[in-house]
Parts: C-alpha cells; sequence; structure tokens
C-alpha cells in the first residue's frame, strides 16, 4: 500500500501511512522501508529521510541493495552528495540502479565530471549500463550546455547497442530548445520520428516551445498532425500548449479552433486563449471570452486577470479596467501582484492619466519592477510630461543601470521637450554605462533559417528589392518617424528611409524569395524601433503582405497598413509637431501657427488613412491646449478624420463649431455620411450647404451622385450646369458613372461629349463604363476617336478598360488589334495588361494563344495565370484547366487566395464535390483555412454540389468573422437546393445579428419566397428594398417579379414590370411566365411579340414559356410562328425548347409537325423522346408509342420515371392490360425506379376500363403504401361507370380518412348518389360544395380558335 501511494505522487499519504504501521507494532521489511524513503527523496525531505536511515539500521535492513539504492537517491536530490557517496562506497553489492542513482545526484547538481568518472567505471565493475544511465549522462551535459558532449554520447548508445528511448530524446530535444536552438530541437524531432520512436506527452511540450522561437505555424501544424496520430489530442496540457503556440506563432485562429473542440477546458486553457487574442489584438473578443468563462461558473486566476486588464488598455476602457482590478480583491479576494499593476499604469497611460498612474504606483503595497516604470516613462513620453518621464527614468537606472532602452527613451523625451542640455547628458551616460548590442533577427525561408543583422551584407535581390521599397515608400507622402519616434518629412532629396535595420533586410528578402500566399514571419532579438513598425506597416499595405515580426516585447501582426499592436508604444509624441517650430505653450505669429496647423493636418490625414482613432482623439486633445481658435483649414481636418474613422457625430461637432465653413467643410460632411451609410443625411446636408449660399465645387459631388437615386440624381446633373461646372472632367466622370448605374449609355455618352476638354482619366472611365454595361462597338469608337486619334496617350487603365469589354469571337478582329497596341506602346509585360489579354483570348475560344501568351513570356505573373485556369473553366475545358494549376502547384511560388478561389470554383463549375474537397485539403496544407476569400468560395463550391451541410460546416469554421458575403452564400444556396425555408431562416437570423442585407442576399431570400408560395414575407423584403433604396436594381425586380407572378400576384406584377427603368430578357421573361400560368394567353403572346420589336433577344426560358402559352391555344399557326423565331434565334437545337416544342404541336393536334421536328433534329436525348412519347400517348397511337419506345432503347437509352408515365397512360387508354402490367413490373424490376402515385393511377385505370375491378382492388391494396387521391378517384370513377357503387363509397371513405376531400371528390360522391337515383343525397353534397368556397369546383369555359 505504501509503495502504491508513493507510485502514485501521494508522498505525504505514504509516509503517513508508514508512521501508523509502526505505532500499530507491524514491524516493516526492506521494501516498505525503500518505499518510504523513496517518499522523503520526491518531497526533498532530509530530516524524515535521516529518521528512516536510522530506523533502517536499527532493523538490520541498512546493507539491503534496495534501501541502499533508495538512500543514495534521496541524499542526492537532497543535496547531500558526500552522504550519497559514503553509502555508495560501503554498499558490497551494487547493481545498474544504484550506479544510476548515483550518476543522477552529480549530473542534475552539475558534477558533470565526477558522474562521467562513475559512467567510466561501471563497465570494469561489471555492472552494465543500461538506456537510463545514458539518458542521465546526456541530461547532465545538456543542462550544463554542454550539448556537443551531449550529443557524442548520443550517437555513441547507437554504437554500442543502447536502444535509445523516448526519454532519451526528449533530453535532447528539451535541452536544445532550452538553450535556444529551437531549429536543432526540431531536426532532432524529425530524426525521432524517422527511427519510428513514439512520442509521448514530454516530447510535444518540449518540442512546442522551439516553435515558438521560430514564429513558424507550419512546424506548429505538423508537430499537430502528429499529436493527432498518436491520439495524444485529449491530454489538457498538450492542447493548452497547442493553443499558446499557435497563438505565439501568429496563428490565433487555429489556437481558437483547438479551444472550440476542447470538452473539459481548465482554467490554463481560458487563460491561454485570452491572451492569445490580446496578444493579437483582438481585444473585444478576449473579454467576451472572459465573460464567457464566468458565465461557465469559472472562477479566473490572477493571469487572466492580467490579460483582461492588458485587453481594457489596448482598446482604452479604463473604467472597466478599473473595476476588473478592484474586482480582484473585492469579489475574488485575489491579491494584484506586479504584472497587474503594470497592466493599470499602462492602461492610464495610454489615456493620458499619468498623475492617476504615479499615484497609483505611490500607493502600491510591493515594490515597483523595471517594467512598470518602463510603462510610466513611456506614457510620459508620448504625453510630454518631463517631470513623470524623470521620475520613472530615475528609478529605472536604480533597476537596470545599464539597459539602453532606458537611456534612449529619456534622451528623445528631454530633447523633444526642449531639455537640450539634460538630453546632452544622456549619450555620454550611455557610452559609459551601457553596452547596446546591435539587434539581430532571423526567418524560415525553405528549409533554411537565415539570420541577418543590423548593417549586414544584402544579397543583389534584395538590394533592389529594398530601393523599390524606398521608392514606393517615397511616393506615399507618408509621415515617417526616425529611430527614436521624432517626425520625419519625406522630401525628394531624402537620404534612404528603409535603411539597415536587419528586420527590413529580413522583409526585403522575404518580399524576393517567399511566395506571396505566405506570411513574412521574423523573430527579432531586440524591441522593433518606432521607424521599422511604421516602414513595415507601409510596405504590408503597399504590397499586400502580411508581417509578422515577434520581438522580445511582443508580437506585431502587420495587415494592410495596421498592426495589432495598435501603434501606443510607437507613437509619434504631439509635442514633436512643436519641436519643429519651437512652440512650446504659447501663441506664435502667424507664419508659424499656420506651419503648426500644415503638420497637425499631416498628423491627423495619417490616422484618417490609417483609422486610427485613438491618435486622432489624442492630436486633436494637444490642438485643443495649444491653439485656442483654430483655423478653417485645421477644423476641416479634423472633421475629415472623423469622417474617415467612421465617427459621424464628432466630425459633425467640430464642423459646428466652425464660425464659417467653407466648401471643404461642407464636402467633408456630405462624404462622412455617405460613408456611414446615410444617403439622405448626405443629400439633405448638401441642400443645406445650397441654402447657405455656399458654392459647391467639383468635390462636392462625389458623395452626392452616389447617394441620388434616379430623379435625385438628374437634379444633382442641373446643379453641376447651375454652377458651371459641367467642364470639370472630375464631375464629368462621376455624372457617367451615375448614369452608367441604372443602364442610360446615352446619357454617358452626351456627358462625355458635352465636355470640351478630356483627360485621359475620363476616358478611360468611359471606356470602362460602357464595356462594363456590354457596349463594346460605343467603348471601341470612344479608344479610336479619343485615343488613337488625339493627342492622349494610352496609359494601362485604357488597354485593361478597352480589353474588358470584347466578350465573344464577333470581336476577335479588334482584339488583335487592341493586343498589338498593347505591344507597341511596351504594355505587354504588365501583369493587369496581360491577364486582360488572356481573357480576352478566353472569351474569344482561343484558349491555345492564351496559354502561348503566358508560356513564351515566362510570365510569373499569379493573376495572368489565374485568368488563363479561369478561362479553360469558362470553356468547360476542366481537364486543361487542372493541368494549368498543377504546373502552379508545383511551381510553389504563385500559390495566392485568389487562384485558389478560381480552382475552388472549377470544382463548383463541374459539380464535383470529390474534385472540391482536393482542392479543400490543398487550402488547409498551405494555410489558407482562416482566409475569408477562400472559405466563401469553399462555400459556394459546397453550395454547387448541393452539399449545404458542408457549406455550414466552413460558415460555421469563419466564426464570428462572417460577414454579408457568408450569410448571402448561404442563403442562396439554400433557396437554389431547395431548402428554402431554411434560407428564409437564415435571411431572418442574419438580420438579428444586426447585418444588413444587400440587393444579392434579398434576392436569394426572394427565390426562397417564390418557391414557397410565401408572398406575404416577400412583400416585407420587398419593403425593406424599398426602404435600401436597391429596389431600382434590375436583378431585385427580376426577383420581385418572378415571385408576384409564381404567387398569382399579376397585377402587383405589372405594375413592378411598367416601373422598370430597363426591361432585359429576364424581367420579360418572367412576365410572359406569369401571363402563361394565369391564363392571359394573348397578353402573354403580345409580351414576347413587343420583345422582339425591341430587338431583346429572347433565350431559352422565353421561348418555352411562349411555347406552353401556344399550347393551351390549341392553335398551330402561333405555335409555328414562334417556331419560326426560335430557329432565327438559333436556339432550334436547345433539348428543353426541343421538348416544349414537340408538346406544343401534339396539343394543337399536329402530331406529324411534332414527328416532322423530332426526325430532323440532330440530337436526340432522352428529354426530346420522352417529349415525342407523351405527344403520341394525348393521341391514341399506341403503336407507335410502342414502337418508338422500342428505338429509344435500342439506341442505348435508359427511360426514366416520366417514360414510363407516358407507355402507362397510353397501353391503358388502348386497352392493353397485359402491356401495362408488363411495363409497370420491368419499372421497377429491371431499372429500378421506384413507382409514384400517377404509374399505379395508371394501372389502376387499365383494370377500370376493363371492367376487372377486383384486380384493382387487389392492386391498390399489394401498393404496400396509402393510396392516392390520384388512384382513388380513377377507381371511384370506374365505379360510377360500372354501378359499383358501395365500392365508390367505401374508396371515398377512405379518401376522408386520408385527408384526399377536394371539388373533384365533391363531385364522385355527387355522381355515386346519382347512379343510384338518391336525388336528395345529391343535392346536400351539391349544397355542401358550394358552401364551402375552398371546395368551390371551378366553372369550366371553352373558346375557339
Amino acid at each position: 500500500m505504501i509503495s502504491g501511494l508513493a507510485q502514485n505522487d501521494r508522498m505525504n499519504e505514504a509516509l503517513d501511512l508508514f508512521q501508523e504501521m509502526l505505532l500499530t507494532g507491524v514491524e516493516p521489511n526492506g521494501m516498505t522501508v525503500a518505499s518510504a524513503i523513496s517518499a522523503c527523496a520526491s518531497l526533498q525531505a532530509l530530516d524524515n529521510g535521516k529518521e528512516l536511515h536510522s530506523y533502517a539500521i536499527r532493523i538490520g535492513c541498512s546493507h539491503s541493495i534496495l534501501v541502499g539504492n533508495s538512500l543514495i537517491d534521496m541524499y542526492a536530490k537532497c543535496g547531500r552528495l558526500e552522504d550519497a557517496q559514503r553509502i555508495f562506497d560501503e554498499m558490497a553489492e551494487k547493481d545498474v540502479f544504484t550506479w544510476n542513482s548515483m550518476i543522477g545526484g552529480y549530473t542534475r547538481a552539475g558534477y558533470c565530471g565526477k558522474a562521467y568518472d562513475l559512467f567510466s567505471r561501471m563497465e570494469s565493475s561489471g555492472v552494465r549500463r543500461n538506456v537510463v544511465t545514458w539518458n542521465a549522462m546526456i541530461s547532465g551535459y545538456i543542462q550544463n550546455g554542454d550539448e556537443d558532449q551531449a550529443m557524442e554520447l548520443f550517437h555513441m548508445m547507437e554504437i554500442e547497442g543502447i536502444r535509445r528511448n523516448t526519454a532519451t530524446w526528449n533530453t535532447l530535444i528539451a535541452g536544445s530548445s532550452q538553450n535556444g536552438d529551437p531549429d536543432q530541437a526540431l531536426r532532432i524531432f524529425r530524426q525521432m520520428r524517422a527511427f519510428s520512436v513514439r512520442p509521448n506527452s514530454v516530447t510535444i511540450l518540449s518540442i512546442l516551445p522551439a516553435c515558438t522561437n521560430l514564429l513558424s505555424v507550419l512546424k506548429v501544424k505538423e508537430i499537430h498532425s502528429c499529436i493527432l496520430h498518436n491520439d495524444l489530442q485529449r491530454d489538457i496540457s498538450i492542447a493548452n500548449a497547442l493553443i499558446d503556440t499557435y497563438s505565439k506563432s501568429g496563428d490565433i485562429e487555429y489556437a481558437r479552433v483547438v479551444f472550440n473542440g476542447l470538452s473539459g477546458r481548465d482554467l490554463i486553457s481560458w487563460n491561454s486563449m485570452i491572451a492569445g487574442l490580446v496578444l493579437h489584438g483582438r481585444c473585444h473578443d478576449a473579454r467576451d471570452l472572459f465573460n464567457q468563462m464566468k458565465q461557465e461558473g469559472i472562477r479566473p486566476n490572477k493571469a487572466i486577470f492580467a490579460s483582461v486588464i492588458n485587453a481594457c488598455g489596448l482598446d482604452g476602457l479604463v473604467n472597466e479596467g478599473k473595476k476588473l482590478f478592484s474586482n480582484m480583491t473585492e469579489e475574488y479576494q485575489l491579491s494584484p501582484g506586479l504584472e497587474h499593476y503594470t497592466g493599470m499604469v499602462n492602461l492610464l497611460g495610454r489615456s493620458g492619466r499619468l498623475r492617476e498612474a504615479s499615484d497609483l504606483i505611490d500607493n502600491m503595497p510591493i515594490e515597483p519592477d523595471a517594467a512598470l516604470w518602463n510603462a510610466l516613462l513611456t506614457a510620459a513620453r508620448i504625453y510630454g510630461n518631463i517631470r513623470i518621464a524623470n521620475l520613472a527614468a530615475t528609478h529605472l537606472f536604480k533597476l537596470e543601470p545599464r539597459n539602453p532602452e532606458t537611456l534612449r527613451l529619456l534622451s528623445h523625451a528631454q530633447a523633444l521637450y526642449g531639455k537640450s542640455n539634460d538630453a546632452s547628458k544622456v549619450p555620454r551616460a550611455k557610452k559609459e554605462g551601457s553596452n547596446e548590442s546591435h539587434g539581430c533577427c532571423w526567418m524560415e525561408v525553405k528549409p533554411k533559417v537565415i539570420t541577418f543583422s543590423t548593417g549586414s551584407q544584402v544579397t543583389m535581390n534584395s538590394e533592389s528589392k529594398l530601393a523599390e521599397i524606398n521608392s514606393r515608400i517615397m511616393d506615399t507622402n507618408e509621415v515617417i518617424p526616425d529611430f527614436d519616434g521624432t517626425i520625419l518629412e519625406i522630401e525628394e532629396d531624402s537620404e534612404d528611409i528603409v535603411g539597415t535595420h536587419s528586420e527590413k533586410l529580413a522583409v526585403a528578402f522575404g518580399l524576393v524569395n517567399l511566395p506571396t500566399f505566405r506570411a513574412i514571419r521574423i523573430v527579432k532579438s531586440v524591441r522593433i524601433c518606432t521607424n521599422c513598425h511604421t516602414i513595415c506597416k507601409l510596405i504590408s499595405k503597399l504590397y499586400k503582405r502580411e508581417i509578422l515580426i515577434k520581438d522580445p516585447k511582443s508580437l506585431h501582426r502587420f495587415n494592410d497598413g495596421t498592426c495589432s499592436c495598435r501603434d501606443y508604444c510607437f507613437r509619434p509624441s504631439v509635442a514633436a509637431l512643436l519641436t519643429a517650430s519651437r512652440f512650446h505653450g504659447s501663441l506664435p505669429h502667424s507664419t508659424a501657427l499656420f506651419e503648426v496647423e500644415k503638420r497637425y493636418a499631416a498628423l491627423l490625414r495619417a490616422a484618417a488613412q490609417s483609422g486610427a482613432l485613438p491618435d486622432g482623439r489624442a492630436i486633436h486633445g494637444r490642438i485643443l491646449r495649444t491653439i485656442s481658435h483654430p483655423s478653417v483649414f485645421l477644423s476641416n481636418s479634423l472633421a475629415n478624420m472623423y469622417s474617415k474613422c467612421r465617427v459621424l457625430p464628432h466630425a459633425l461637432r467640430v464642423f459646428d463649431e466652425m464660425p464659417n465653413p467653407d466648401v471643404v467643410s461642407w464636402n467633408t460632411v456630405v462624404d462622412g455620411c455617405f460613408l456611414s451609410g446615410l444617403r439622405f443625411d448626405a443629400l439633405a446636408c448638401f441642400r443645406e450647404m445650397l441654402r447657405c449660399g455656399v458654392a459647391p465645387d467639383e468635390f462636392s459631388f462625389v458623395g452626392v451622385l452616389k447617394s441620388c437615386d434616379l430623379g435625385m440624381g438628374f437634379s444633382a446633373h442641373c446643379v453641376v450646369v447651375k454652377y458651371g461646372l459641367g467642364d470639370s472632367a472630375f464631375v464629368a466622370s462621376g455624372l457617367a458613372e451615375f448614369y452608367a448605374v441604372y443602364g442610360l449609355l446615352s446619357d454617358v455618352m452626351k456627358v462625355f461629349e458635352s465636355l470640351e476638354r478630356k483627360d485621359i482619366v475620363l476616358v478611360n472611365a468611359v471606356i470602362g463604363l460602357l464595356a462594363k454595361a456590354g457596349n463594346f462597338e460605343e467603348a471601341f469608337k470612344v479608344f479610336c476617336n479619343h485615343v488613337l486619334a488625339s493627342h492622349l496617350l494610352p496609359v494601362r487603365a485604357t488597354f485593361v478598360n478597352v480589353l474588358s469589354g470584347i466578350d465573344g469571337f464577333e470581336f476577335w478582329r479588334e482584339a488583335i488589334q487592341v493586343h498589338g497596341l498593347v505591344v507597341k506602346f511596351g504594355f505587354e509585360g504588365h501583369g493587369a495588361v496581360q491577364s486582360s489579354l488572356i481573357r480576352v483570348y478566353a472569351n474569344c475560344c482561343c484558349m491555345d494563344d492564351a496559354h502561348d501568351l503566358l508560356r513564351y513570356s515566362n510570365s510569373q505573373n499569379v493573376i495572368s495565370w489565374t485568368s488563363l485556369i479561369c478561362g479553360y473553366a469558362s470553356q468547360e475545358q476542366f481537364r486543361d484547366a487542372l493541368d494549368v494549376f498543377c504546373h502552379v502547384y508545383h511551381d510553389g511560388t504563385m500559390l495566392d487566395d485568389v487562384l485558389l478561389a478560381c480552382v475552388l470554383s472549377i470544382a463548383a463549375a463541374s459539380e464535383s464535390q470529390k474534385l472540391g474537397i482536393q482542392f479543400h485539403a490543398v487550402v488547409l496544407k498551405y494555410g489558407f483555412g482562416q482566409n475569408n476569400c477562400i472559405n466563401h468560395a469553399l462555400m459556394a463550391m459546397y453550395t454547387k454540389c448541393m452539399s449545404m451541410p458542408d457549406a455550414l460546416k466552413v460558415f460555421q469554421h469563419i466564426g464570428e468573422d462572417h460577414n454579408l458575403l457568408s450569410w448571402t452564400i448561404l442563403i442562396s444556396g439554400y433557396a437554389k437546393c431547395g431548402s428554402s425555408m431554411e434560407a428564409l431562416n437564415t435571411f431572418y437570423q442574419m438580420n438579428k445579428e444586426d447585418i444588413i442585407a444587400d440587393s444579392v442576399a434579398c434576392i436569394g431570400a426572394l427565390m426562397g419566397c417564390t418557391d414557397l408560395q410565401a408572398v406575404d414575407q416577400g412583400e416585407q423584403i420587398h419593403a425593406f428594398l424599398i426602404k435600401s433604396g436597391s429596389e431600382m436594381d434590375v436583378k431585385v425586380q427580376t426577383a420581385l417579379l418572378s415571385l408576384y407572378s409564381e404567387c398569382r400576384s399579376l397585377n402587383e406584377a405589372i405594375q413592378l414590370f411598367e416601373m422598370m427603368i430597363v426591361h432585359d430578357v429576364v424581367s420579360w421573361t418572367a412576365l410572359i411566365s406569369a401571363y402563361a400560368s394565369l391564363g392571359c394567353i394573348e397578353k402573354a403572346l403580345l409580351c414576347l411579340n413587343q420583345m422582339l420589336q425591341d430587338e431583346i433577344k429572347p433565350n431559352h426560358f422565353t421561348f418555352v414559356s411562349a411555347l406552353k402559352a401556344a399550347a393551351k391555344l390549341t392553335y398551330p399557326v402561333i405555335g409555328k410562328s414562334i417556331h419560326a423565331a426560335i430557329i432565327k434565334c438559333g436556339l432550334e437545337e436547345d433539348t428543353f425548347i426541343g421538348s416544349a416544342l414537340i408538346d406544343m404541336y401534339c396539343k394543337c393536334g399536329s402530331i406529324g409537325n411534332a414527328v416532322s421536328y423530332f426526325n430532323g433534329a440532330s440530337k436526340h436525348d432522352l428529354v426530346l423522346w420522352n417529349a415525342l412519347l407523351a405527344g403520341h400517348a394525348q393521341h391514341g397511337n399506341v403503336l407507335e408509342l410502342l414502337r418508338a419506345y422500342e428505338e429509344m432503347v435500342d439506341r442505348g437509352l435508359k427511360p426514366d420515371d416520366i417514360t414510363f408515365l407516358s407507355i402507362l397512360s397510353g397501353c391503358s387508354h388502348g386497352g392493353l392490360i397485359d402491356k401495362v402490367v408488363h411495363f409497370f413490373g420491368s419499372m421497377r424490376d429491371d431499372y429500378g425506379i421506384r413507382p409514384q402515385m400517377e404509374h399505379h393511377a395508371c394501372v389502376v385505370g387499365a383494370f377500370g376500363r376493363a371492367g376487372l375491378l377486383k384486380d384493382a382492388v387487389s392492386f391498390i391494396e399489394g401498393m404496400g403504401i396509402n393510396p392516392g387521391s390520384t388512384v382513388l378517384r380513377t377507381l371511384v370513377s370506374f365505379c360510377i361507370m360500372y354501378r359499383h357503387v358501395r365500392l365508390g363509397l367505401a374508396s371515398i371513405a377512405k379518401m376522408v380518412l386520408l385527408g384526399q376531400m377536394d371539388s373533384s371528390a365533391f363531385v364522385l360522391v355527387s355522381n355515386l348518389y346519382a347512379v343510384e337515383e338518391k336525388w336528395h343525397d345529391r343535392r346536400k353534397i351539391r349544397d355542401a360544395m358550394e358552401a364551402d368556397v375552398v371546395n368551390l369546383k371551378k366553372v369550366g369555359v371553352s373558346w375557339i380558335t
């Protein structure tokens, strides 16, 4: 029992039980004493161990080898190596455990020399060393930093035939990771797996930190797959380590996936996830998770509070952070530690509450550390409090006198705020008392880890990339801080901005050598400087690349010009602006004040461009403290910053405080309303501007025209003319774009032609608008007349816009001409132009030419290759598209999210879910699983493949990041897959989550309403569309037209059609279909005639609807006219039109014309055969029907249920009972087709016509399912014919039980009573039917044509 407790780490209980054993008078043996001594060793309880040693001597078991081994181990673990050695020497007999205990004691104490002496003596003493011996020696050398000696022993194990176990490998992996060589640790881990040694939890927990140090998500995923392979994912410590490693390696989404998959989360799980979210700047999510944790009844610990307080600091939530800090002690009885006080100082410092932060430090019950004073010093530097900066620096010098970071911060703060004398002392102190090492960083490129150091040599490619970066940043005219955080203005003759700091060299190297889809991941040895931080933000925006830099302070994730750290520690002090003009508190003369305002405006512009609202607010506060009456120029910059940051109320407040707002002020407010989605408010502001007598300029109409409907747009155009702005190319471009939205291309050309001076920008815009609207002839004419025949030189956008309008072989000649001009003007190698050329060749069905264009140019432009793949897909040449993708895939440098989205569309177009799943695997392999563009493409692929459960899984995987597009794809998918109720439920759920639906989402919901005939819900969506201003969208109007048509709301459909400005083929088709389905045949045909007169080419849906209408007229002349129009439009070979033509001729009594058309068709598929068979069945041509069926089967076509319905119906009406029974059995037995109620009704009809009612009843009883109303009505009809009233009434009773009574059933009951001449009962049935509106029989009508 004592041994069992000791082996299960219940040491105290083992010792208590041993003492109880002695008290009861039971004398222990050597094994019992050895177990008790082992417990003392584990607890490092030296006094108890000595007592047990004395007891062992007293009872005479101290010389036992088992007790001796335990004593050696106990003394060694308690640090008494002399006693351990004495016992070792006194032992007459030693086994391998004796030697291992002594060797392990020496290695743990760091005496590897003495341990190696024992290790060497073992063999000569006749004791063979086992794997534990070797592991102890390797571990000792690792702990003492002698990796070379450890590796030598490791390799000697193999030479001496000692099999290395998991512990051996774990020792090396942990040692390499702890000694700062993560790459070596990973190599050992891979070698371990290559030797088929199964890793355990210790292995995983040792190797994961190495991935964190390398910032390598791919390596983490490799280890994650190993965890899953070895079924270690249930270990909570491994799961927690995975969450932490994914977070610190820059992939917070995978960390969230692991966290969400945990069934039994502990405090470490929650803390790891919350800390990871804070590290990535997702503070709102961190606070939400903290609240969720509390709701689940989990009590937070100190570490979690520290993370959440930091989250509040990043978001500037001072009150919430202070409440959390107080709740620690008041609600949870947790004493705040240094990390909590540091978080609070950061929180208060970020908000400018420096005095409050200083007071908090003064009242701390514990001594502040360097991190806390550093936080206060950073805040003091930013907010210009030199007194607090000096205070913080003084304490920092005492704690870290040789830390160069402290000296740098204070030096900069003093210099910035005018303490030049003090500042000059700091560099000297820095020289005397510090030894700042140059920073270095490293990154992983393919299998290698490359190190960069400041000022190191760069490769030729990297040098050219640095020059390119420098040039592009200069072109941005951005405000760049220097290395200490002061402001630099980029001038034309400025020196190299990018410089040679190690992280900049690494970024340039990554841009050259890493594929575009892969993030640039860099680990830096020292804190990143302000200059490099700003440069990395700009590079991420200019090159559309994600950059991750991990320094000792934090993880920086740069994406599209922003950083996850919110730029707090890298903000240039607002006072830096004042330094240039030496403005310190008193108002300078007007010239200096204007310069200061210019610099303030530059900072506000930078804040607006990056969306840095906290920075903008800080600058605003400084302006209020230093400038009592800001000029209109500066106020406009403030209003613009708030508008661009989507804080319209603040922008309006700044505007209201302006004494004399100018036109720029009004333009800023109008554009702000538009950007915030308040279109009516934008128009109201514009009207108020005119009412106040402020004349608009050319920039006033940017937001106005985009906010107008058609009528308001005409009014805005009048204002343009009134104020003489019609000659502005900028205004003309906006007007052209406005008219193009509503399809008014003639008005676009009027605006364009009325302009006397046309620049290339306007010409390009008009060409693009015309091409997009499908009017390439006019676009090409503008290109020829205003570019080629004028003084304007074409630019890249010119050719891209012209080429975008070529969508078919009919424009092949123009395509060749434009290609020649592209070569002439030197644009052939440009990515966008090249991609446009590829699309043109694809649209003209010249895929070989497109492929040759890329192959012979050796293009590495991923956009061009993506266009080629899309081109093959558009021609349904899926095999060729996949071949091109394989070429790009094996190249390895051209994979990006757009390319993967393109190949996913191939799987969608081919409806090949297996192919889509393979592409899904590629997406996950290359780390695109969190890319929303890819996730949306995956959803679209699964919806096209009718796999909505998989689409829903991808939607759920997106998590809280799902946006309007995510919901729209899901809604449209449900609607197209026939799950209309799910589509509507998803639409309403989207609205509940405050996501405003756009026209596409509403169209998906309208499709669901149409399918469900839910006109009330459709009208609600219609009202929403009117409110949102999307009612005039042609696609929306078409969807509404289909809804009202299918729901038999003809008046609403007609009104909507008349409201439409542009009538396209879809809207005409919807109206024709509505008229035809509601019996308005003449109006349907008149609509087709009007459509043809308007030169709108009908499609196959249009003609099918028209042919259905003609079939109802039973007048073949009209049908023949429609047939002629079909031939003229070149649609005669369309399968569905052919089927409709045969059906029309048959219903018009012209079976000969139907057969003639069928015989003349070039392609006879099953749809066409079914139409012909149905026609023969309708006309009672049983022999021709059977002959046609046999011919169809002989041609190898497999009949379907519609085929057999025609066969059974024809044979039934022809009285061929044997044939009916034969074909019914063949349908089920030979072709595996499950008969429907209509097939059963045909068989019952055949028996009924022959008077075999008993056989009909037997057949119905043998169906195995409840007979439908069609079957029972057929039986009752023949009961009336053969006067079997009792059987008929029994069938009616069955219909009542099954709820199948309708008007036709009431008529049948009435006729049954008439057979027996029960006139009174017959009258009662008729009266009941007329009283029930639902079952009221429709009055029949007839007509002659």
